[in-house]
């Protein structure tokens, strides 16, 4: 009996994903859709198999529990490639969007036009991808927390310790650093 709730329950939260609507393979939608509402008609609101005789014994058998149970589970795992590669697109996409302080432009363009231009049958590019500017933004991140800290600490300790007798320097350098980060801001 449990089996059933199961696969139940796990096709209800895929169809609940925020992406499912994304997925563009109307057949797996369409078979998920079928499978689901025929073993949800097994159970009752709570979840508890509706089909019980007078005297508490199953009307329905178990291979047909059996059977709606693996029915449903191959609509879901036929479905799964495509949404978790629709997740991953988005994720992708967003991150992508989150680099726009950390690089130029142009440079954010281009990442957005190869994560828009991914499809289905890139699926491992797509996670590749993901993983990748997941790792550029934090290390840029990371790069830009640091140069900020750095430049920081470059203002006070001469201000504290040196004379003015390396000014000219130390305004020289504390620019040519602060130009190569055009998202920090003085």
């Amino acid at each position: 009996m449990w089996f059933t709730s199961g696969s139940v329950t796990a096709a209800k939260a895929v169809k609940e994903d925020a992406e499912y609507s994304k997925v563009t393979d109307t057949t797996h939608k369409t078979t998920l859709e079928e499978k689901y509402t025929a073993a949800a008609a097994f159970l009752t609101e709570d979840s508890k198999l509706k089909n019980l005789n007078a005297d508490g014994t199953l009307a329905t058998t178990q291979s047909d529990l059996e059977s709606a149970k693996t029915a449903l589970d191959a609509a879901v795992s036929a479905l799964m490639p495509e949404l978790t590669f629709v997740k991953t697109k988005a994720s992708a996409v967003k991150t992508a969007s989150e680099l726009e302080p950390l690089v130029n432009t142009a440079l954010k363009a281009e990442l957005e036009r190869q994560v828009n231009e991914l499809t289905k049958e890139q699926a491992a590019q797509a996670t590749t991808m993901l993983e990748n500017l997941t790792s550029l933004k934090d290390s840029l991140t990371s790069l830009q927390d640091l140069v900020s800290k750095g430049l920081v600490m470059q203002v006070d300790y001469p201000q504290k310790y040196y004379d003015a007798d390396n000014k000219a320097d130390f305004d020289a350098a504390l620019l040519k650093a602060s130009s190569v980060f055009p998202a920090f801001k003085w």
